[in-house]
């Protein structure tokens, strides 16, 4: 990764091209500086710079990217590495994700209040910041489809007055701020209202699969609340699309082009995790478990795609039924999901070279699974061998035995458990050059035993243990090979 004073120019002296995004560590703000990066050929983006309002925020991000720490809803002033950034008008665009959770807990009065002022003093002095520099790049700003509060099964389009609810006025007041920055400068704006993201790794999927599996997450109420959802990838690929489109401005909904009822929408996902429905939820329990809250599920919106597919956007995930199989291919009833990216500046003949000695396995561990590799059965990994490992978990001496299933050099392997403490253990590694060094992307599906039992009683504390495990990993192989983040702050 290059250093922050290789920020400004590139090696042959030309003026870099930089994309900022804040909200950049959410679950959808990672996907998109992914994309971004991927995209940069197209966007002509030499470098994405994320905003956090702490620096801590940048030790687990797997992207390379430059940091600026600013807390922008306390500090209306950028600080100086931002106005640096500035000064030579380098910026194309600026997406702006950030905002308090408004699904991570109950909305208490207090909890309300930081939803609110996260987006509207966030947005507010962040658009000042843009308005002292003169910025006249593009900016992409979040709301989401709660800005139409209930309309039954009525279509809403972009021209809609806003509705009633706390969710609705949040959207008001952030977009006001967000539509303010075209009247003070010659920036085009474009505000997406987004409608409830599916994706596997956060969002409302990744939360609804353990309740799902528990048989707890049934059709609430009626079942004909609409539901307007959109793919991650389609959405990051919206924002991409937004950025690199002139004629596209002012606001649009960013929903996928055939919303769903409630009712729809959980036998979708029953089907795609291979289970029966639960059982109903009455809308009564419902309100009584999440209070107000509740009002993000019940709340009826059927929100119209039209506008941005005039514009010239494609989707890939129209339908409900596609959109989960393509997020969970190979998914079975029963498993669970971990997926990890880490970048490391270093060439992929080297990476694929450390993982493909099985020892190196125990350097990447941490030290309270006691991981050894008792047995290689062949040192060629082309062969397709057997390992045998000794480990404890919680203290508990265990014998684990893996097959590299499949093996493609340079590129990724396979290896599945044949004995060991869970009923399925599938890791996908895969290897690809990446913005001058290399993007190691990590799938395990794994299944605990005694199904539904296992899945009751053990599913919280494996999942803990597997996210310690590639927390480890990440920072030692980070430690090891170099950093994806230059904080410029500092």
């Amino acid at each position: 990764m290059p250093h922050s004073q290789d920020l400004l120019t590139s090696k042959n002296g030309t003026q870099k091209n930089l994309i900022i995004v804040t909200g950049a560590t959410g679950f959808v703000g990672q996907a998109l500086v992914k994309t971004l990066l991927d995209q940069h050929q197209d966007l002509s983006c030499d470098a994405v710079v994320i905003v956090g309002r702490k620096a801590a925020s940048f030790e687990a991000f797997p992207y390379p990217v430059y940091g600026v720490v600013w807390d922008f809803e306390n500090e209306p002033n950028p600080p100086a590495a931002w106005s640096q950034l500035f000064s030579l008008h380098q910026v194309n665009a600026v997406v702006h994700l950030a905002g308090e959770s408004v699904a991570a807990e109950r909305w208490s009065p207090a909890r309300k209040e930081r939803i609110l002022k996260s987006r509207e003093l966030g947005t507010r002095n962040l658009v000042a910041g843009l308005v002292a520099v003169s910025f006249s790049g593009v900016f992409v700003g979040g709301s989401a489809v709660g800005f139409y509060g209930e309309n039954g099964a009525d279509q809403c389009d972009e021209s809609r007055s806003p509705g009633a609810g706390f969710l609705a006025e949040v959207c008001k007041v952030w977009e006001h701020e967000a539509l303010a920055l075209q009247e003070k400068t010659s920036a085009r704006v474009v505000v997406l209202r987004i409608g409830v993201v599916l994706g596997a790794t956060g969002g409302a999927l990744f939360q609804l699969r353990p309740l799902v599996r528990k048989r707890l997450a049934g059709v609430i109420g009626d079942g004909e609340a609409w539901m307007s959802w959109v793919h991650l990838d389609d959405l990051c690929h919206m924002i991409v699309f937004a950025i690199k489109t002139q004629s596209v401005t002012g606001i649009y909904n960013a929903v996928a082009p055939h919303p769903v009822t409630n009712t729809e929408f959980t036998r979708a996902v029953h089907e795609a995790m291979k289970l029966e429905c639960s059982l109903p939820v009455p809308e009564f329990m419902f309100r009584l478990a999440l209070g107000e809250m509740a009002a993000m599920a019940l709340t009826s919106i059927r929100a119209s795609a039209q506008k941005i597919i005039h514009a010239g956007f494609v989707f890939k995930h129209d339908h409900i039924g596609t959109a989960l199989n393509s997020l969970h291919p190979n998914f079975e009833s029963l498993d669970d999901e971990f997926i990890s990216d880490q970048w490391v500046p270093t060439p992929i003949d080297q990476i694929f070279e450390f993982f493909s000695d099985a020892k190196n396995l125990e350097a990447i561990t941490p030290e309270f699974l006691n991981f050894k590799i008792d047995r290689v059965s062949s040192p060629n990994m082309a062969d397709l061998p057997l390992i045998d490992y000794s480990l404890k978990i919680h203290g508990v001496p265990v014998h684990w035995q893996t097959k590299i299933s499949e093996w493609v050099h340079g590129q990724r392997f396979v290896d599945e458990q044949l004995k060991g403490p869970y009923t399925k253990w599938h890791h996908t590694h895969r290897f690809r050059e990446f913005r001058g060094g290399t993007l190691i992307e990590d799938r395990v599906l794994f299944r605990l035993p005694l199904k539904l039992v296992g899945e009751l009683v053990g599913a919280p504390l494996v999942r803990r243990d597997v996210t310690q495990i590639f927390e480890h990993r990440f920072k030692t192989i980070k430690k090891r090979f170099g950093e994806p983040v230059v904080n410029l702050s500092e």
